[in-house]
């Protein structure tokens, strides 16, 4: 029995590798949910926790089986068309229970996309050049073991366990619509049947002993993943200010843009841009139209006004880099300009005026 469930346990959890796993994704929501400044959607978020809790994870169920889903549920073409599927559907008015528990849910699923862009980006990412070589046995890969981490420091973190309260019937339309027609309930339902199942199982593992040799796998990911760049602090903040747009949105009112920055205006960064933290990183408050960011992101030495070399980059998701294409100067000052051209996933200008931010080049960080 006890090999039967870690190799279940092993194929549950390595299907997607290099991403955060599924009880830091809880976690970052959690932070998140702490951290929304307007009452109405944290007493939301508290009445229905269950919903975004499991729509945190649900996007990470149909890797196992290979199910159409799996992919485009990380991604804004999917939450976009889940959030406008409420929005028709509630008339733009969260005043229902069925509303709210719908609206909750989708949060989550938004969130673990942007979690996954946050964490791979700025931690995992880094984890892979600092930390040893990843090994290859799925139960020791980085996204199991920051798993396993997170279970130990939270104490098990039973008062964040998922349950199966997806809506999956409407999950399903707004994935039909989005343009995945092969996806159905059944998959849903087992997609959502193995998260819970995982997050259990991978509780039974994690004990004193097991958390001071996983330590010495990853020493630097163990150090970092809770409060480093890409962590549960950091990516659980900026995902706030994606929630509160999405909320915002529903409710027809504007919102000024807060975009979360890395490295932050007047904080340092790396000389080398193979290193993530030599990277300007932007990630959005809203989904995007990434392709407008070509041409109007750029970077320029403040002393000189010389352009940096390099180039944008982006996945079709939250997050946006700009990376040199050479190294920076040592003790010199750099500003990452963007410019408002910059569109929103609706086509409207993200920016009214030029949105920039300034580092300074060092030989390490903190």
């Amino acid at each position: 029995m006890k090999l039967i469930t870690l190799f279940f346990l092993g194929l549950a959890l390595a299907m997607k590798t290099h991403s955060a796993g599924h009880t830091v994704h809880i976690l970052m929501s959690a932070k998140a949910r702490e951290e929304v400044k307007t009452p109405e959607l944290k007493a939301l978020l508290n009445e229905y926790q269950n919903y975004w809790v499991v729509g945190s994870i649900l996007p990470d169920g149909g890797y196992i089986n290979h199910f159409s889903y799996a992919e485009p549920a990380h991604w804004p073409r999917f939450h976009v068309a889940y959030f406008e599927h409420i929005n028709e559907l509630c008339d733009g008015r969260l005043i229902s229970q069925k509303c709210r528990q719908l609206f909750a849910h989708m949060l989550g699923m938004a969130g673990h996309g942007f979690e996954d862009e946050s964490y791979d980006i700025l931690l995992d990412n880094r984890s892979a050049i600092v930390d040893p070589s990843e090994r290859k046995n799925p139960l020791e890969s980085r996204d199991t073991l920051v798993d396993k981490y997170a279970i130990w420091d939270y104490q098990y973190n039973l008062e964040l366990f998922p349950t199966a309260v997806s809506p999956k019937e409407d999950v399903l339309q707004a994935l039909i619509s989005s343009g995945v027609a092969s996806a159905t309930l059944q998959d849903l339902k087992i997609g959502e049947a193995t998260m819970i199942s995982a997050s259990s199982l991978e509780r039974k593992i994690v004990n004193v002993s097991t958390d001071y040799a996983d330590s010495q796998l990853y020493p630097w990911l163990r150090a970092n993943y809770r409060d480093g760049p890409g962590g549960i602090t950091f990516s659980g903040q900026a995902l706030a200010n994606l929630w509160e747009f999405y909320w915002h949105k529903i409710s027809s009112l504007a919102k000024q843009p807060e975009p979360t920055v890395f490295p932050p205006d007047g904080g340092n960064i790396l000389s080398s841009s193979r290193d993530p933290w030599g990277r300007f990183t932007f990630l959005s408050d809203r989904p995007l139209s990434t392709w407008s960011f070509y041409g109007n992101f750029y970077v320029e030495n403040t002393y000189t006004g010389e352009r940096v070399p390099g180039r944008v980059y982006h996945r079709s998701g939250y997050v946006v880099n700009f990376i040199p294409n050479r190294a920076l100067e040592y003790g010199v000052e750099y500003r990452a300009v963007i410019r408002p051209n910059v569109l929103d996933y609706w086509q409207q200008a993200i920016f009214t005026e030029e949105f920039s931010w300034t580092v300074t080049v060092t030989p390490e960080l903190d």
